[in-house]
């Protein structure tokens, strides 16, 4: 006991292996009991065991002629027996200078003779040994030492066996105790085990789940679906994964999601469905809420801009006409709360659009140095009131033309360069552009917007890009405002694959950076020349126009605005009065509202396009303004969409470009 004891080279990786057979410390069980009795019997031995050793100590997973249950490592034969992975034999535990003071060989059980050979897995990690012991010295012969390491080997397979069954018992208790439907399918398509959940879940006994092909419970109009996706296996897919309905025995169904993995070599397959019947129900609810909600929009969309284009529009017909100061002083005011009010409506209905992910950005030719000018344009006025210089610049490295979306971009330019005015009360307000990278088809830019203005707290630029929320402001300063300008900006900016960052100082000024990255465009071709007189007082002499509106006050606005520039005008207060003019009379332009009584512009268009054959140039008048409006008038034969409120100048130009397109 003198000497160093033996660790074997590999012991980390053997006490890892021991522990994973999670053996130490179990209840004697017969089968290892069988073979220290063998051994004993095969050595006419008084003491044979089969021990483990961690390292700390020796315990005996079974033992005959001992009481104790195990000793310390230290003290042990075995010890030296998984170190050299043969037998050991030691004849006379007195004459090797290894044990002669070991207090197992100087006390009970006094041992004189040991023969051991170590357990030894498929990886070469010595666990333990299955040994005889005697309190006399004597000798093993040959065929003694052969049985007991064929012993030890048995042993090995009971462990790694027990292993195998432990594992197995631990699948088939997830297997019994699983709140999803589990089965296992054979080639046939005939469940061969279910567990306890499939049955509970349908309702089936398992001799009914177990005599008719798995697909007989699947809803008839999810058959195809599941057979095309089981073929994949077929066809070498690891698994797959497919949603369907699964018949109750009452004859009702579930929703389900299953993952599928094929078992080749056992002809069979692995199955696991989800309930996914209450995620269905919600989706389904959610949907009819959002439904609900865009009708809800819709209607108020168009109950508010309906009057608000009659407001806007006889507004900015005043603005022609002799006026005392009073009176400019009134009509601007009204101006000003109609175009505010119109902004909070378009505010709400852009942020409803771009939540419900149906914004289409489209892709046109763009002047970059023009996208700048006409969003500054519209703060001009204001920044000049204000004594802010309005200032903006190009990098040199900028492509001329770009493609994109010219109504996003310019939403985005302007809610920034006009929030900056807004909160801008002395100094500037500057708009520069820079090429942060560029080759031949894609231009990085940032769109810089800064201003010398009140500034944001640190706190509050963590929070201005929420919907509805704004930087606090000082009590004696209220800038007014629904918060959600920034929120739109961020998610415009966002769906166009780009970013916003905000950088600011408490009373120093504030500067956002918008990072796109948009494709080079080529310099458009200019458009034709027209018959159309555009720069004639009267614009539209002598075009005859069909207006298809139910709105007494609007029916006023269109006539005013149309006469103004020289068109001739007809009414149909309905959609039946529209298509029956149609067919009477030829007209150069029909401009047509969407929400009549009788019959709708969508029916009026339909029946005029493929009942009537007339080409008519068709321009939807809406009050109308939500997601995918446009796409359907287009859809329904209309050749272009302008939606209420609007100005003269917009509808006139609206129908030249019909004209010219014409």
């Amino acid at each position: 006991m003198s000497q160093s004891l033996p660790i074997p080279p590999n012991e980390e990786e053997r006490l890892k292996a021991l522990a994973s057979y999670q053996i130490m410390d179990t209840l004697a069980e017969k089968e290892f009991d069988n073979l220290t009795r063998i051994a004993s019997h095969i050595f006419d031995a008084p003491i044979a065991l089969i021990t483990l050793l961690d390292d700390e100590r020796q315990w005996f997973k079974s033992k005959i002629g001992l009481e104790a249950e195990g000793t310390p490592r230290e003290v042990s034969f075995c010890q030296y027996a998984i170190v050299d992975g043969e037998t050991l034999i030691v004849n006379d535990a007195h004459e090797d200078k290894r044990f002669e003071d070991n207090p197992l060989v100087t006390g009970n059980p006094n041992i004189r003779f040991y023969a051991g050979h170590p357990i030894t897995n498929e990886q070469g990690h010595s666990l333990g040994t299955l040994c005889v012991i005697d309190d006399k010295p004597r000798s093993a012969t040959p065929e003694q030492i052969e049985l007991l390491k064929g012993l030890a080997e048995t042993a090995m397979s009971l462990i790694a066996c027990r292993k195998i069954n432990y594992r197995l018992e631990i699948y088939k208790r997830f297997f019994d105790e699983s709140l999803n439907l589990m089965c296992i399918v054979d080639m046939q398509g005939i469940c061969r085990e279910i567990n306890p959940f499939f049955m509970k879940k349908l309702g089936w006994e398992q001799s009914q789940l177990l005599s008719r092909p798995l697909m007989d419970f699947f809803h008839p109009d999810d058959q195809e679906q599941a057979y095309a996706q089981l073929a994949k296996l077929n066809e070498g897919e690891p698994a797959v994964e497919f949603e369907n309905r699964l018949r109750k025995k009452d004859g009702s169904y579930i929703w389900v999601q299953w993952n599928c993995q094929p078992d080749p070599a056992a002809g069979q397959m692995f199955a696991i469905a989800y309930d996914i019947t209450p995620l269905k129900e919600k989706n389904a609810a959610l949907h009819e809420a959002i439904h609900h909600k865009d009708i809800f929009l819709s209607n108020m969309s168009h109950e508010i801009r309906t009057p608000m284009n009659a407001i806007i529009g006889f507004s900015d017909l005043m603005e022609r006409t002799k006026l005392g100061p009073t009176q400019r002083e009134y009509l601007d005011a009204i101006s000003v709360a109609g175009n505010n009010l119109l902004a909070i409506i378009n505010d709400i209905l852009d942020l409803s659009k771009i939540e419900a992910g149906k914004i289409d950005l489209e892709s046109k030719p763009l002047e970059l140095k023009k996208v700048i000018q006409d969003a500054i344009k519209l703060s001009q006025s204001r920044a000049e009131e204000k004594g802010l210089r309005l200032r903006a610049s190009l990098d040199m490295n900028a492509p001329e033309y770009i493609m994109g979306d010219p109504t996003r971009l310019h939403q985005i330019l302007v809610n920034l360069i006009s929030n900056a005015v807004k909160f801008t009360n002395e100094g500037s307000v500057t708009v520069d552009v820079e090429v942060k990278d560029r080759d031949e088809e894609h231009a990085g830019l940032c769109f810089k917007v800064s201003d010398t203005g009140i500034g944001i707290s640190e706190e509050d630029q963590e929070r201005i890009f929420n919907r509805f929320e704004q930087a606090r402001q000082p009590k004696e300063v209220l800038f007014g405002g629904t918060g959600l300008g920034l929120s739109i900006v961020k998610m415009l900016v966002e769906l166009h694959g780009g970013h916003i960052e905000v950088e600011s100082q408490l009373g120093e000024g504030t500067t956002f950076s918008c990072y796109l990255r948009l494709p080079i465009a080529q310099s458009p071709e200019k458009p034709k020349a027209t018959n159309v007189d555009t720069n004639s007082p009267l614009k539209l002499s002598g075009v005859r126009i069909l207006l298809a509106e139910d709105n007494k006050l609007n029916q006023k606005l269109g006539s005013f605005a149309l006469k103004n520039n020289g068109a001739i005008v007809e009414f149909a207060e309905d959609g039946e009065a529209a298509v029956e003019m149609a067919q009477k009379q030829a007209y150069d332009i029909i401009l047509m509202d969407l929400q009549m009584p009788k019959m709708n512009g969508y029916k009026a268009t339909e029946e005029i396009r493929k009942n009537l054959k007339v080409n008519t140039p068709i321009i939807a008048c809406t009050a109308h303004s939500l997601v995918g409006e446009r796409t359907k008038c287009i859809e329904a034969g209309m050749n272009d969409y302008i939606s209420k409120p609007y100005t003269e100048a917009v509808l006139i130009e609206v129908i030249q470009q019909a004209l010219r397109e014409k």
